[in-house]
């Protein structure tokens, strides 16, 4: 139920990435293609997340976003979480590409 950062990278227009850090975690740096949904706010504003395209939770180090996936996946929705989280991600991608 993980995507790699690979993976994600050459399939980012095809998916819904859904980063759950916190507000300043956002800030500091995220992928372009991301909605921002904290944690915390996941569970009340589920309805308002595609149905129809595959969902790949992000967070820092992935566990956060593997939770998330794990309840998106129970409620019927397509998703993975991103392997190693944003730390494997900024390996792969440069600043500039995010």
């Amino acid at each position: 139920m993980q995507i790699s950062p690979e993976e994600l990278k050459h399939k980012i227009d095809k998916v819904f990435v859904l980063d759950v850090r916190t507000d300043e975690e956002f800030r500091d740096w995220h992928i372009d293609q991301a909605i921002h949904m904290p944690m915390q706010n996941v569970m009340m504003k589920a309805s308002e997340l595609p149905k129809d395209k595959e969902i790949v939770t992000v967070c820092a180090h992935g566990n956060r976003s593997q939770m998330i996936a794990q309840f998106l996946s129970g409620m019927g929705f397509s998703v993975r979480s991103l392997q190693g989280g944003m730390a494997a991600a900024k390996i792969l991608w440069q600043p500039l590409d995010i």
